[in-house]
């Protein structure tokens, strides 16, 4: 599913009828570590909710599954911002 293209390859964001994912095409692309960035998302709290935690740990299982390794950045400026902390 990748296309090729003048500076490397390219590929289609768009998953098919076979359940054939994103993350399918990234490790058919030669993709070996996704860097995830909180900030990329909501902007209202610089942190993902406790409640979702279930969810980055399916990211990070699916991510090993297809031999990738998922990079968690952490920026200093909101590191030592956690009010539920105080």
């Amino acid at each position: 599913m990748s296309d090729s293209a003048k500076h490397g390859k390219g590929i289609r964001l768009r998953g098919d009828a076979d359940h054939y994912t994103l993350l399918d095409q990234l490790a058919d692309s030669g993709v070996r570590t996704l860097c995830f960035h909180s900030h990329w998302s909501w902007m209202g709290y610089p942190m993902p909710p406790p409640e979702r935690e279930q969810d980055l740990r399916d990211l990070v299982d699916a991510c090993h599954a297809k031999g990738i390794q998922l990079l968690l950045y952490a920026s200093p400026l909101t590191a030592d911002e956690a009010p539920e902390w105080d």
